[in-house]
């Protein structure tokens, strides 16, 4: 779409905004919009707290993990109040519970005995983006680290391993919801939202790993925790910015998907993460 730009006073322009965007975000007089000058061009959005939305999600007979689903795409959408519905009540109320439970911020404010409405109580505006998905680096190559310990009998923190995996996604959600509330990085925020993705895979990758061997050989664990190393230099490059730094760690870990057969089927998937992991982050700093 077009708009024409108007002389406003002394040397200031001004446009209209589209009105079907102003309904939609609920945009009212003397609201407040925030404009971010990219290499794109500008990027106006609603503040956060013009973003009040409320959505309907009618539920029959459907699983835990089915329902954690629908409430995850809404929660991660930016919505303030989710209401389930039941059409016969059949999901516990104590399930309803956990679900939210795994979630930052969502309560259950209202319960009736078909109806669930959960409301978002987080007041921060998400600032500071970054150092959410920064974060969650941090507790994933923490995550993973442990995982390995734990399997090469280093540690016996399984108790604290179920917690931070608990936390994991959580912070997934919770990173989710913060860039697409705040459009994060612009035209790059589907690049930052796939990073978090990655992230939390790579944990499960982890973590399927314990799960599924009792054992580990030298030089698999070995090559798991150059892994984790690199995971730690991916982070440095995304946090400092460092271009370059990404492109070699893109590279080494290009020439690791060749070694990783050999370690068996779930350290290639492990290490094709990562990579794939590496080339988003290239994408993000180019």
């Amino acid at each position: 779409m077009k708009r024409r730009v108007i002389k406003q006073g002394a040397g200031g322009y001004t446009i209209y905004l589209p009105k079907e965007w102003i309904i939609t975000n609920k945009i009212k007089e003397k609201d407040e919009l925030d404009i971010k000058d990219t290499d794109q061009g500008l990027i106006i959005t609603p503040t956060t707290q013009s973003i009040k939305r409320e959505i309907t999600i009618k539920l029959k007979q459907e699983t835990e993990s089915r329902i954690r689903t629908l409430i995850s795409s809404a929660y991660k959408r930016g919505y303030d109040t989710i209401i389930l519905e039941e059409q016969e009540k059949d999901i516990p109320s104590s399930t309803i519970q956990t679900i939210i439970d795994s979630f930052l911020g969502l309560i259950i404010s209202e319960q009736t005995e078909k109806t669930t409405i959960i409301k978002n109580i987080l007041s921060k505006d998400y600032e500071d983006t970054g150092a959410v998905i920064n974060k969650l680096f941090n507790t994933t190559t923490y995550f993973c680290q442990l995982s390995l310990d734990i399997l090469q009998k280093k540690s016996k923190e399984q108790k604290e391993q179920a917690e931070l995996k608990k936390s994991i996604l959580k912070q997934r959600d919770y990173a989710q919801r913060a860039i697409a509330l705040k459009r994060y990085e612009g035209d790059k925020s589907y690049e930052y939202y796939t990073i978090v993705f990655l992230l939390e895979k790579i944990c499960g990758n982890f973590n399927y790993t314990i799960e599924s061997q009792k054992t580990i050989k030298k030089e698999t664990a070995t090559f798991l925790q150059g892994l984790i190393n690199d995971l730690n230099e991916l982070k440095k490059s995304l946090t400092t910015k460092n271009l370059e730094l990404a492109i070699n760690m893109n590279e080494q870990l290009s020439q690791k998907r060749k070694q990783s057969s050999k370690h068996g089927d779930n350290t290639a998937v492990i290490t094709d993460n990562i990579f794939s992991l590496s080339s988003r982050i290239v994408g993000v700093l180019v």
